[in-house]
């Protein structure tokens, strides 16, 4: 009911307050060097587990978009389930890679990072026409997320 729909709501915002507060600003800086460039209308980053995003692009995340986000990540786990055999631990890999394009005109690409991580882009259909600059440039990204994630690994042990 409403309770565990709040409830929900609760639990993902402060999972996103902890894991943001941390790591915002060199998420966000990755993000804008990776929307800029392709000409992406939203880029943002998910965990797939609880679907909050993580970080996102210097722009807030209107509702809508964020749902059709999620729809998104529910769609790409729900076909990857089909194909998945069971001796697979997880439908994402590195080579998880998703498009879909919608009757007006927006295109969703998925991508999985790493660390249970996955980039959703929201972009224009006219902006496929550069699709191998867009592929390269998420490559370029999960390299820059695998520095941004040992650092901050390797500045939580010596903290700890």
């Amino acid at each position: 009911g409403i309770n565990a729909e709040y409830g929900k709501q609760w639990y993902q915002r402060r999972v996103r307050e902890a894991v943001v507060s941390t790591q915002s600003t060199g998420f966000e800086s990755l993000l804008n060097a990776l929307k800029e460039p392709c000409g992406m209308d939203r880029v943002l980053l998910f965990d797939v587990a609880t679907k909050c995003y993580i970080a996102t692009d210097t722009e807030s995340v209107p509702t809508n978009k964020y749902e059709m986000c999620c729809d998104m990540l529910d769609l790409v786990a729900d076909i990857s389930n089909i194909y998945t055999t069971p001796e697979s631990s997880s439908f994402y890999d590195n080579k998880s890679f998703s498009r879909v394009e919608l009757e007006n005109g927006t295109v969703i690409l998925t991508k999985y990072i790493c660390n249970n991580l996955t980039l959703v882009c929201l972009l224009q259909e006219s902006c496929l026409g550069e699709l191998g600059l867009i592929e390269y440039n998420i490559a370029k990204f999960s390299e820059g997320m695998a520095e941004v994630l040992k650092a901050h690994n390797y500045n939580r042990r010596k903290t700890d």
